[in-house]
């Protein structure tokens, strides 16, 4: 089971350590703002070591929290377990550099994004947000002209570090490495969210486009998104929610007892929570269905919605819809034309998604087969024969 944001047990004592170490180092311009958040992340300590009144610290309280530190950091450093990283960095020297500057160039591309974000949600912070942005591009061109750099004279190396961050996002996505096609659909998507418009992913089935959707989501917004899997039997219900029952709790309660509570559906939640809500092969909701969805493509946080059976809410920012769908044609006849109104909503937002070309599937299989030492236990005849061979079959079909 998933654990609650925010709740003790979701916390991490050694994430939240570096956060207050980050927020310290802050420049003068977030000054702040970091000690606003680093506020928030001391009560956020206090609160796991606090009784349930608040007012007391419990005896042994510090030691609990210090072994729950200890044993966070060894979580987190576990994640790269399933990497040899001493024998990479022996048998490439320059790894570690390249490594660092990559993973950088993939922060501050992401952190721009996220300011643009903010910029758009929250105007009345826009001259800090112009100077993240702009320090952000600035720092973003220098690390981009060191990696270039490196390429140049080490491609062997850089080469190496491609295939090693393939295997990472392999490990840590399960199914979607960030080979050069991924990235620069999480660019784009990126940039369609600042816009603030629905945004649509087309394509053949198996493209990824689910899974796309969701990483974008997750990279930009910083929280999982809320989806909605569509088929032929979706109703309005499954979309907003609806009201249901449940037994009357408290001392009030008598028993037997009931009460009324809203139940809210993966569209209401976004809006309410301010997050993103993909709906998956939205061609596959019947007509009638996919029209009353209009209603609601140019909302916008602040904006009031009737949420059917469930009153009204007020949109948060952060709230973003993403569809995602095979459109009709020779391959899928059995699929539906998208309404004429609906259709018309993503003329200028769409984004087709391709199957990954083979010199990508061919480097995806080598992450796939690599070591933790990054050696690969095959032939020569295997690697530059059948695997490339195999990656043609897969194009061509």
């Amino acid at each position: 089971m998933e654990k609650e944001s925010g709740s003790k047990e979701g916390l991490n004592l050694y994430e939240i350590s570096l956060e207050k170490k980050a927020l310290r180092e802050a420049p003068e311009i977030l000054a702040d703002q970091a000690e606003k958040e680093l506020a928030q992340i001391k009560a956020r300590l206090r609160g796991l070591i606090a009784t349930e009144d608040g007012k007391k610290i419990r005896a042994g309280a510090i030691k609990e929290v210090k072994e729950r530190l200890k044993k966070d950091k060894e979580e987190s450093l576990a994640s790269e377990a399933w990497l040899d990283q001493t024998a990479i960095e022996k048998e490439i020297p320059e790894y570690a550099e390249i490594k660092s500057l990559s993973e950088t160039a993939d922060e501050l591309s992401g952190f721009e994004i996220k300011q643009q974000l903010n910029l758009r949600q929250h105007p009345q912070a826009s001259n800090i947000y112009h100077k993240l942005l702009s320090q952000a591009r600035a720092e973003h061109d220098k690390t981009q002209d060191s990696l270039d750099k490196i390429k140049e004279e080490h491609p062997g190396s850089y080469r190496a570090h491609e295939l090693i961050s393939y295997k990472k996002g392999l490990h840590q996505e399960g199914h979607i490495a960030p080979v050069p096609s991924v990235k620069e659909g999480l660019d784009q998507i990126g940039d369609r969210m600042v816009i603030g418009k629905p945004m649509f992913l087309h394509g053949p089935t198996g493209t990824g486009k689910t899974s796309l959707a969701r990483l974008a989501a997750e990279r930009f917004t910083g929280q999982p998104p809320e989806i909605v899997y569509c088929n032929p039997q979706t109703r309005e219900s499954h979309i907003w929610g609806k009201t249901g029952l449940r037994p009357a709790q408290g001392e009030l309660g008598r028993a037997g007892a009931i009460e009324t509570v809203d139940i809210f559906g993966p569209l209401a939640k976004a809006m309410k929570e301010g997050k993103a809500v993909i709906f998956d092969e939205f061609t596959a909701l019947p007509k009638e269905q996919q029209v009353f969805i209009k209603g609601i493509l140019n909302a916008k946080p602040g904006d009031t919605v009737n949420v059917v059976n469930n009153g009204q809410i007020t949109i948060k920012p952060g709230f973003q819809m993403i569809f995602t769908a095979n459109l009709k044609s020779e391959k899928n006849p059995e699929r539906q034309d998208l309404p004429p109104e609906i259709a018309r909503e993503f003329e200028q937002n769409n984004l087709e998604i391709q199957y990954t070309p083979k010199d990508e599937s061919y480097d995806i299989m080598l992450a796939r087969l690599m070591n933790p030492d990054g050696s690969i236990d095959m032939s020569w005849h295997d690697l530059n024969a059948t695997l490339p061979k195999f990656c043609e079959a897969m194009a061509e079909i």
